[in-house]
């Protein structure tokens, strides 16, 4: 999280109804574990609304700043 916003990215899982809310303070990391599976992301990052579907198989790295 490169934004000087706090983020919660709200994981929801499409075939198994897992729903993960992660926090991300403003300007650091954070990793998390979660089962394997296909997904639907959001978040609000500072007002801007980000929205991805993504199938997690293997380690991703996402990067979330309002630039």
């Amino acid at each position: 999280n490169t934004s000087n916003c706090n983020i919660i990215v709200r994981l929801v899982g499409v075939q198994n109804n897992q729903i993960y809310n992660l926090p991300i303070s403003r300007n650091s990391k954070n990793q998390f574990v979660i089962l394997k599976g296909n997904y639907t992301l959001k978040s609000n990052i500072c007002g801007a609304k980000y929205y991805s579907q993504k199938n997690i198989v293997e380690p991703l790295i996402l990067k979330l700043s309002n630039n």
